[in-house]
């Protein structure tokens, strides 16, 4: 692993201990005037059963000491020789209750012990609280007893002080032990308090065991401190690949995966839902202990147990006592939630939304600024494509449209791409070349959001698709997202300005990708909803999104899949198919309004509206004329009445003077859901 010795203490005590050869830890006998024969050990404990003076431990080597007192009975004292120095000269408050078990830790120069750490009701009370029943099954993998940590795999080398690596962690309850044979990849013994440090490589697993082992409904303890904010899974089942209980990786399906059961969760005491994850990253952090509960899990299937290296979502940070236990009863799980929350100076908060920052942070901002999806939509897509600047500035838009899409997120190429196809380039980066630009420039974007015009970013369209098949692809676009969002909305002074997303997959190469690979766009789908849901988590409520699909469910019928999924995510969502991009003067008439009524149907008017494009010059000269236009799009209203509104293609080059009189029709005619 790579994190140094704790200290230079540190490193000098290991030498001095391992020298000596002790293993496991010694119990001083009580008496009125306790004796510490401090050679025989580093690892001492102490039962106090009555009020008792700590003698001057005696055959001290240089280097660091743990103590731990357990108290039979409230209120139980122990005083300290003088040899015992304290800072301020006075020793810090110990428990008082029945039960308690403090850990302390001292640095001895040879005669006298210097404090160095106390831990106030160390987890290992709580094991008074736990219900068992017999003949079940628990787990118990605890830093705080260096009896049960070794250094290496088969338990012949000890781990005696912080700083060392740790090859095997003993299960203190049913002897399904933690190993690592492979140097590199062990975690390390963290001091203060006392924990198992992972370095992003580490992991720790039990051999494989038989189906049943573990229960059917178990309660799960996982004290933990991320130092990154990249994904992590805790605990999985590191003999069959899937099974998982996650600490802040987000998938579609809540905080378990793949048939684990359907458990409740908890971080810091504060109850959660399954479809949470954003709260518990948000409640996790990073820098800070948190405790992660997961109540009533299945763990029935399971043929292993590991932690720390499951498939690319590996821990950088560290983990306190880990407790896996039949189901407790709820007086139980208060019991070891406070003793383990009191260790590790974990605050109860609430988690289900973050903490209001100073007025003007970004991150309050984000959240507090942005406008509610419209309840009738008029929209226009601001194209600034394959690097061409748009003639037409952002003021030049017709006011009486309420909802732009920036168009558009493109895969982020080299230097000198030049017009080809950017389909897929690339790890997942995207980037809008145009964010900047004058006539985009980000103070024509805040004027527009204060006259209440939502700005919605368009990722991906044609020659610019995305192939969102992989976790790490994923990734990088929901990363390269945020960025832009930030950048567009930069200098604001109010905080992010732009309201929602728009997921162009019929023009973004995904069309072709289903049909030769329809099991590769379920990985897409997924995806798709996965990075929508942080940004829904991150940006809030109001943040939406958006698709503009084939109007025909044969051309592409993948658009629909999509649609159905995003819907289902119960996210605010509406599909926009867009009927252009065609020769509409050898259309049989009905054909638009007959492929649009299928959307609606499908997903429901609420969650539909209808795209456009008006008799545009250029590639656009057989684009719909508006007689055709409205008779279309009377024939679909009459069905249904209520869709959610209208998009025009595009402000652009390409525009004519039609599109006044188009957006006059099209309002009128669609009046929404008011």
């Amino acid at each position: 692993a790579a994190l140094a010795a704790t200290t230079q203490a540190a490193s000098t005590a290991q030498a001095a201990v391992a020298a000596a050869g002790q293993m496991g830890a010694q119990t001083l006998a009580y008496a009125t005037i306790v004796q510490w024969p401090a050679s025989l050990n580093t690892v001492t404990r102490l039962m106090l059963t009555g009020n008792a003076v700590m003698a001057t431990p005696t055959g001290q080597q240089v280097g660091f000491y743990y103590l731990t007192v357990d108290r039979a009975v409230t209120n139980q004292t122990l005083t300290w020789s003088a040899d015992f120095h304290w800072p301020g000269g006075t020793p810090p408050a110990a428990s008082t209750g029945a039960g308690m078990i403090d850990t302390y830790t001292f640095r001895s120069d040879g005669q006298k012990m210097y404090f160095y750490s106390l831990v106030p009701g160390i987890p290992v009370t709580a094991a008074d609280a736990v219900v068992i029943t017999p003949g079940a099954l628990s787990l118990w993998y605890d830093p705080f007893d260096l009896s049960a940590l070794y250094q290496d795999a088969t338990g012949m080398t000890a781990v005696t002080a912080a700083g060392q690596s740790l090859g095997r962690m003993v299960d203190k309850d049913s002897g399904i032990h933690w190993m690592q044979s492979t140097a590199d990849a062990r975690p390390l013994l963290a001091d203060a308090p006392l924990s198992v440090v992972f370095d992003g490589n580490d992991a720790l697993a039990a051999e494989a065991f038989a189906v049943g082992t573990l229960g059917a409904n178990m309660d799960i303890f996982i004290p933990m401190k991320r130092n990154t904010n990249s994904k992590i899974v805790t605990l999985y089942d590191n003999a069959a690949d899937g099974e998982c209980y996650v600490g802040t990786m987000s998938t579609v399906n809540g905080t378990v995966d793949l048939g684990s059961g359907a458990p409740t969760y908890a971080v810091n005491g504060n109850s959660l839902t399954a479809a949470t994850r954003p709260a518990i990253e948000a409640a996790m952090g990073t820098g800070r202990w948190s405790l992660l509960e997961i109540r009533n899990a299945n763990l029935s299937a399971w043929r292993g147990i590991g932690i720390g290296g499951y498939n690319g979502f590996a821990l950088n940070g560290a983990l306190g006592p880990v407790r896996v236990l039949p189901a407790q009863t709820d007086a139980a799980r208060t019991s070891i939630r406070n003793s383990i929350m009191t260790t590790y100076g974990i605050t109860v908060a609430p988690v289900a939304a973050p903490a209001a920052p100073a007025q003007g942070d970004f991150y309050n901002t984000r959240v507090q600024n942005l406008l509610p999806m419209q309840k009738q939509i008029r929209g226009i897509y601001y194209e600034v494509y394959f690097g061409h600047t748009n003639q037409y500035t952002v003021n030049d838009i017709d006011t009486r449209l309420n909802e732009w899409y920036l168009f558009t997120a493109q895969p982020k190429v080299p230097a000198g791409w030049g017009t080809a196809s950017k389909d897929n380039y690339g790890d997942g980066t995207f980037d809008m070349p145009n964010i900047g630009e004058a006539n985009l420039s980000n103070d024509k974007l805040l004027a527009a959001h204060n006259r209440g015009v939502r700005l919605v970013l368009s990722i991906g369209g044609a020659q610019a698709g995305f192939n969102i098949d992989t976790n790490a692809r994923r990734q990088k676009l929901l990363d390269s997202i945020i960025s832009m969002i930030t950048r567009l909305s930069a200098g604001s002074g109010v905080g992010n300005i732009i309201s929602g997303v728009s997921w162009n997959t019929f023009e973004a190469y995904l069309r072709s990708i289903y049909a030769n690979n329809p099991a590769n766009c379920t990985a897409n789908t997924a995806n798709i909803v996965w990075i929508s849901q942080q940004l829904a988590a991150l940006y809030g409520p109001n943040f939406s999104f958006h698709m503009p699909p084939s109007s025909s469910f044969s051309f592409s019928p993948y658009d629909i899949i999509v649609a159905r999924a995003m819907k289902a995510s119960g996210l605010p969502f509406v599909a926009a198919p867009q009927n252009y991009d065609d020769d509409y003067s050898t259309k049989t008439p009905g054909v638009v309004s007959t492929n649009n009524k299928q959307w609606a149907a499908d997903i429901g008017q609420d969650a539909t509206m209808i795209g456009l494009a008006c008799g545009f010059k250029g590639s656009y000269a057989k684009a719909m004329t508006m007689p055709f236009m409205q008779t279309e799009l009377d024939n679909y209203l009459a069905t249904y009445p209520y869709i959610r509104g209208f998009f025009l293609w595009s402000q652009h080059d390409k525009i004519n003077a039609d599109m006044p009189a188009w957006m006059t029709y099209v309002i009128s005619k669609i009046p929404g859901k008011l």
